[in-house]
Protein backbone atom coordinates (compact mmCIF):
# COMPACT_ATOMS: atom_id res chain seq x y z
CA UNK A 1 0.00 0.00 0.00
CA UNK A 2 1.31 3.38 -0.76
CA UNK A 3 -0.10 6.62 1.64
CA UNK A 4 1.21 9.17 -0.78
CA UNK A 5 0.48 9.12 -4.55
CA UNK A 6 2.91 8.16 -6.63
CA UNK A 7 3.20 11.48 -8.54
CA UNK A 8 6.81 12.83 -9.12
CA UNK A 9 8.54 15.68 -11.10
CA UNK A 10 11.56 15.71 -12.70
CA UNK A 11 14.38 18.59 -12.74
CA UNK A 12 17.79 19.14 -14.74
CA UNK A 13 20.65 18.76 -12.43
CA UNK A 14 23.99 20.88 -13.45
CA UNK A 15 25.28 17.97 -15.07
CA UNK A 16 22.27 17.66 -16.98
CA UNK A 17 20.68 14.34 -15.53
CA UNK A 18 17.07 14.25 -14.45
CA UNK A 19 16.36 13.47 -10.64
CA UNK A 20 12.65 12.43 -9.66
CA UNK A 21 11.33 13.62 -6.74
CA UNK A 22 8.08 12.69 -4.88
CA UNK A 23 5.80 15.61 -4.70
CA UNK A 24 3.79 15.65 -1.43
CA UNK A 25 0.08 14.65 -1.34
CA UNK A 26 -3.11 17.51 -1.17
CA UNK A 27 -6.29 15.97 -0.80
CA UNK A 28 -9.70 18.30 0.03
CA UNK A 29 -8.78 18.17 3.52
CA UNK A 30 -5.80 19.69 3.03
CA UNK A 31 -6.93 22.63 1.25
CA UNK A 32 -7.72 26.08 2.96
CA UNK A 33 -11.77 25.76 1.76
CA UNK A 34 -11.58 21.75 2.63
CA UNK A 35 -10.19 22.03 6.18
CA UNK A 36 -11.99 21.58 9.67
CA UNK A 37 -13.78 18.24 8.56
CA UNK A 38 -15.95 16.63 11.58
CA UNK A 39 -15.26 13.54 10.06
CA UNK A 40 -14.87 12.29 6.21
CA UNK A 41 -15.17 9.12 4.57
CA UNK A 42 -14.38 8.72 0.87
CA UNK A 43 -12.85 5.59 -1.60
CA UNK A 44 -10.50 8.74 -2.75
CA UNK A 45 -7.70 9.91 -0.75
CA UNK A 46 -8.84 13.29 1.19
CA UNK A 47 -5.68 14.01 3.41
CA UNK A 48 -1.76 13.54 3.03
CA UNK A 49 -2.40 11.88 6.59
CA UNK A 50 -4.66 8.85 5.46
CA UNK A 51 -3.39 5.77 5.29
CA UNK A 52 -6.59 3.23 5.48
CA UNK A 53 -9.36 3.89 3.39
CA UNK A 54 -11.56 1.13 5.04
CA UNK A 55 -11.09 -2.78 6.59
CA UNK A 56 -13.06 -4.83 4.73
CA UNK A 57 -14.01 -8.85 5.13
CA UNK A 58 -14.42 -11.34 2.72
CA UNK A 59 -17.40 -13.95 3.33
CA UNK A 60 -15.51 -17.11 2.41
CA UNK A 61 -13.21 -17.47 5.57
CA UNK A 62 -14.23 -14.11 7.23
CA UNK A 63 -10.74 -12.79 7.03
CA UNK A 64 -10.66 -8.70 7.49
CA UNK A 65 -8.00 -6.34 5.55
CA UNK A 66 -7.28 -2.99 5.63
CA UNK A 67 -7.19 -1.17 2.65
CA UNK A 68 -5.29 1.92 1.53
CA UNK A 69 -4.82 4.23 -1.43
CA UNK A 70 -2.57 4.21 -4.88
CA UNK A 71 -1.68 7.31 -6.11
CA UNK A 72 -5.12 8.83 -4.43
CA UNK A 73 -7.54 6.66 -5.42
CA UNK A 74 -8.44 3.37 -3.35
CA UNK A 75 -6.43 0.28 -3.77
CA UNK A 76 -8.25 -1.83 -6.34
CA UNK A 77 -5.63 -4.09 -6.79
CA UNK A 78 -5.34 -5.39 -2.95
CA UNK A 79 -9.33 -5.54 -2.72
CA UNK A 80 -9.75 -7.27 -6.11
CA UNK A 81 -6.85 -9.95 -4.84
CA UNK A 82 -8.33 -10.32 -1.26
CA UNK A 83 -11.73 -10.51 -3.15
CA UNK A 84 -11.40 -13.30 -6.09
CA UNK A 85 -13.75 -15.87 -5.89
CA UNK A 86 -16.40 -14.48 -3.09
CA UNK A 87 -17.93 -11.25 -2.36
CA UNK A 88 -16.70 -8.55 0.20
CA UNK A 89 -18.35 -6.24 2.74
CA UNK A 90 -17.06 -3.02 4.42
CA UNK A 91 -16.43 -3.41 8.41
CA UNK A 92 -14.55 -0.47 9.04
CA UNK A 93 -15.37 3.41 6.69
CA UNK A 94 -12.23 5.10 7.85
CA UNK A 95 -12.26 8.62 8.98
CA UNK A 96 -10.14 10.70 7.40
CA UNK A 97 -10.47 14.33 9.52
CA UNK A 98 -7.93 12.89 12.32
CA UNK A 99 -10.74 13.31 14.55
CA UNK A 100 -10.89 8.86 14.39
CA UNK A 101 -14.84 8.89 13.63
CA UNK A 102 -14.54 5.87 12.05
CA UNK A 103 -17.58 4.36 11.00
CA UNK A 104 -18.25 0.78 11.77
CA UNK A 105 -20.70 -2.46 11.29
CA UNK A 106 -19.78 -5.64 13.55
CA UNK A 107 -23.00 -7.31 12.55
CA UNK A 108 -21.93 -8.88 9.15
CA UNK A 109 -25.13 -9.49 7.81
CA UNK A 110 -25.37 -5.65 7.98
CA UNK A 111 -21.88 -4.20 6.19
CA UNK A 112 -22.37 -2.99 2.87
CA UNK A 113 -20.84 -4.18 -0.07
CA UNK A 114 -18.05 -3.47 -2.03
CA UNK A 115 -17.35 -6.07 -4.39
CA UNK A 116 -19.72 -9.13 -5.30
CA UNK A 117 -19.51 -11.24 -8.40
CA UNK A 118 -16.25 -11.34 -9.45
CA UNK A 119 -16.14 -7.61 -9.03
CA UNK A 120 -15.78 -4.07 -7.71
CA UNK A 121 -18.49 -2.06 -6.89
CA UNK A 122 -18.27 1.07 -8.98
CA UNK A 123 -20.24 4.18 -9.56
CA UNK A 124 -19.23 6.08 -13.03
CA UNK A 125 -15.62 4.46 -13.05
CA UNK A 126 -14.82 4.64 -9.07
CA UNK A 127 -15.08 2.07 -6.83
CA UNK A 128 -18.64 2.58 -4.45
CA UNK A 129 -20.35 1.05 -1.20
CA UNK A 130 -23.54 -0.28 -1.99
CA UNK A 131 -26.20 -0.15 0.62
CA UNK A 132 -28.91 -2.74 -0.14
CA UNK A 133 -32.04 -1.01 1.64
CA UNK A 134 -31.89 -4.02 4.30
CA UNK A 135 -33.18 -3.88 7.75
CA UNK A 136 -30.09 -2.46 9.54
CA UNK A 137 -27.39 -1.73 6.60
CA UNK A 138 -25.89 0.93 8.05
CA UNK A 139 -22.34 1.98 9.30
CA UNK A 140 -21.70 3.81 12.84
CA UNK A 141 -20.27 6.11 14.54
CA UNK A 142 -20.63 6.81 18.54
CA UNK A 143 -18.70 9.04 20.35
CA UNK A 144 -18.50 13.31 21.01
CA UNK A 145 -18.33 14.40 17.76
CA UNK A 146 -17.45 18.24 17.62
CA UNK A 147 -21.25 19.30 16.42
CA UNK A 148 -24.34 20.19 18.91
CA UNK A 149 -27.07 22.40 20.21
CA UNK A 150 -27.90 25.40 17.06
CA UNK A 151 -24.02 24.68 15.77
CA UNK A 152 -24.25 25.71 12.11
CA UNK A 153 -22.64 22.41 10.20
CA UNK A 154 -22.52 21.42 6.15
CA UNK A 155 -23.59 17.68 4.90
CA UNK A 156 -21.76 16.66 1.88
CA UNK A 157 -22.42 13.82 0.21
CA UNK A 158 -21.64 11.08 -3.08
CA UNK A 159 -24.02 9.12 -4.06
CA UNK A 160 -26.41 7.40 -6.48
CA UNK A 161 -29.89 6.23 -4.75
CA UNK A 162 -31.45 2.63 -6.49
CA UNK A 163 -34.88 4.47 -5.40
CA UNK A 164 -36.07 7.70 -3.58
CA UNK A 165 -38.13 5.95 -1.01
CA UNK A 166 -37.94 8.34 1.77
CA UNK A 167 -34.16 6.60 2.46
CA UNK A 168 -31.91 8.23 5.44
CA UNK A 169 -28.52 9.07 3.93
CA UNK A 170 -26.72 10.68 6.94
CA UNK A 171 -27.86 10.46 10.51
CA UNK A 172 -26.64 12.64 13.30
CA UNK A 173 -28.20 11.87 16.84
CA UNK A 174 -29.80 9.38 19.53
CA UNK A 175 -30.40 6.22 17.25
CA UNK A 176 -33.25 5.40 20.21
CA UNK A 177 -34.80 8.51 20.59
CA UNK A 178 -36.78 9.47 16.83
CA UNK A 179 -36.77 13.27 18.21
CA UNK A 180 -33.44 13.72 19.00
CA UNK A 181 -32.19 13.32 15.73
CA UNK A 182 -31.17 15.25 12.17
CA UNK A 183 -31.31 13.49 8.60
CA UNK A 184 -30.19 14.00 5.14
CA UNK A 185 -33.11 12.31 4.02
CA UNK A 186 -34.25 11.15 0.06
CA UNK A 187 -38.03 10.80 -0.60
CA UNK A 188 -39.48 11.70 -4.03
CA UNK A 189 -37.22 14.77 -3.62
CA UNK A 190 -34.42 15.56 -0.92
CA UNK A 191 -34.61 16.53 1.89
CA UNK A 192 -33.62 17.03 5.74
CA UNK A 193 -35.55 16.54 9.06
CA UNK A 194 -34.70 17.52 12.38
CA UNK A 195 -36.93 17.66 15.67
CA UNK A 196 -39.82 16.12 13.74
CA UNK A 197 -39.76 18.60 10.89
CA UNK A 198 -39.36 17.98 7.25
CA UNK A 199 -38.03 20.24 4.69
CA UNK A 200 -38.09 19.32 0.81
CA UNK A 201 -36.74 20.56 -2.06
CA UNK A 202 -37.77 20.47 -5.77
CA UNK A 203 -35.84 17.73 -7.20
CA UNK A 204 -36.04 13.75 -7.99
CA UNK A 205 -32.73 11.91 -9.09
CA UNK A 206 -31.87 8.47 -9.39
CA UNK A 207 -28.35 9.04 -10.97
CA UNK A 208 -25.05 9.96 -9.28
CA UNK A 209 -25.14 13.12 -7.74
CA UNK A 210 -23.24 15.58 -5.65
CA UNK A 211 -25.29 16.86 -2.44
CA UNK A 212 -24.55 19.95 -0.58
CA UNK A 213 -26.89 20.54 2.45
CA UNK A 214 -25.43 23.46 4.94
CA UNK A 215 -27.40 24.33 8.15
CA UNK A 216 -26.64 27.95 9.04
CA UNK A 217 -28.81 28.80 11.80
CA UNK A 218 -31.12 27.79 14.39
CA UNK A 219 -34.70 27.72 12.54
CA UNK A 220 -35.93 25.45 9.70
CA UNK A 221 -35.82 28.34 7.32
CA UNK A 222 -31.97 28.33 8.12
CA UNK A 223 -31.17 25.50 5.81
CA UNK A 224 -30.49 24.44 2.24
CA UNK A 225 -29.65 22.04 -0.53
CA UNK A 226 -27.47 22.29 -3.32
CA UNK A 227 -27.71 18.93 -6.08
CA UNK A 228 -24.77 19.40 -8.84
CA UNK A 229 -24.24 22.57 -7.65
CA UNK A 230 -27.32 24.00 -8.26
CA UNK A 231 -29.01 25.47 -5.42
CA UNK A 232 -32.54 24.15 -4.98
CA UNK A 233 -36.11 25.54 -4.22
CA UNK A 234 -38.20 24.36 -1.03
CA UNK A 235 -41.64 21.86 -2.49
CA UNK A 236 -42.57 22.25 1.72
CA UNK A 237 -41.18 22.54 4.67
CA UNK A 238 -42.37 22.00 8.44
CA UNK A 239 -42.82 24.63 11.20
CA UNK A 240 -39.78 26.47 12.12
CA UNK A 241 -37.99 24.56 14.11
CA UNK A 242 -34.51 24.76 16.40
CA UNK A 243 -31.23 22.28 15.82
CA UNK A 244 -31.36 19.91 18.47
CA UNK A 245 -29.78 20.79 21.84
CA UNK A 246 -30.12 17.31 23.59
CA UNK A 247 -26.84 16.09 25.16
CA UNK A 248 -27.17 12.68 22.81
CA UNK A 249 -26.53 14.66 20.18
CA UNK A 250 -23.20 12.62 19.14
CA UNK A 251 -23.92 9.85 16.55
CA UNK A 252 -23.15 9.56 13.22
CA UNK A 253 -24.61 7.05 11.14
CA UNK A 254 -24.34 6.20 7.35
CA UNK A 255 -28.13 5.50 6.39
CA UNK A 256 -30.40 4.85 9.14
CA UNK A 257 -29.56 3.18 12.54
CA UNK A 258 -31.12 1.77 15.48
CA UNK A 259 -34.98 1.54 15.83
CA UNK A 260 -35.67 3.14 13.18
CA UNK A 261 -36.79 2.15 9.27
CA UNK A 262 -35.83 3.29 5.64
CA UNK A 263 -32.11 2.72 5.49
CA UNK A 264 -30.40 3.87 2.32
CA UNK A 265 -30.46 1.96 -0.97
CA UNK A 266 -27.92 2.70 -3.61
CA UNK A 267 -24.07 3.53 -3.92
CA UNK A 268 -22.17 5.61 -1.90
CA UNK A 269 -18.77 7.17 -2.62
CA UNK A 270 -18.25 10.38 -0.23
CA UNK A 271 -19.67 11.59 2.97
CA UNK A 272 -18.09 14.71 4.45
CA UNK A 273 -19.47 16.34 7.62
CA UNK A 274 -18.50 19.93 8.61
CA UNK A 275 -19.01 21.49 12.01
CA UNK A 276 -19.19 25.17 10.14
CA UNK A 277 -21.14 26.81 7.58
CA UNK A 278 -19.21 25.94 4.28
CA UNK A 279 -21.96 27.95 1.54
CA UNK A 280 -20.41 30.84 0.03
CA UNK A 281 -16.23 30.61 -1.73
CA UNK A 282 -15.75 27.48 0.64
CA UNK A 283 -18.54 25.73 -1.08
CA UNK A 284 -17.51 26.59 -4.75
CA UNK A 285 -14.44 24.81 -3.99
CA UNK A 286 -15.43 21.92 -2.37
CA UNK A 287 -17.83 21.40 -5.02
CA UNK A 288 -15.38 21.94 -8.07
CA UNK A 289 -12.69 19.65 -6.47
CA UNK A 290 -14.97 16.81 -5.29
CA UNK A 291 -16.55 16.75 -9.18
CA UNK A 292 -12.99 16.61 -11.08
CA UNK A 293 -12.86 13.71 -9.02
CA UNK A 294 -15.57 11.82 -9.66
CA UNK A 295 -16.75 13.43 -13.22
CA UNK A 296 -20.42 14.04 -11.71
CA UNK A 297 -21.75 16.90 -13.72
CA UNK A 298 -20.09 19.33 -16.27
Amino acid sequence: MLGLGNNIFKSSTAEGSLVSNRVSFIGLLNETYGADAEAAYSVRKLSSSATVAMTIRRESDNEELAIGFVDGNINEAAIEAHCTGTTCRVVQWNDQSGNDNHATQDSEGAQPTIYTGGALVKENGKVAVDFDGSSDNYLFFVGAIGISGADPRTYIAVLNPDVNANETVIQHGDNNVAQNMQHFILTTELGNRYYGSNNLFATSNTSQMLVFNPLIGDSAHDTEMYLDGTQLSYTSRGPDSTLNTADSYLSIGISNVGTLVNEYNGNMQEIIIYGSDKSGTDQTSIESNINTFYNIYS
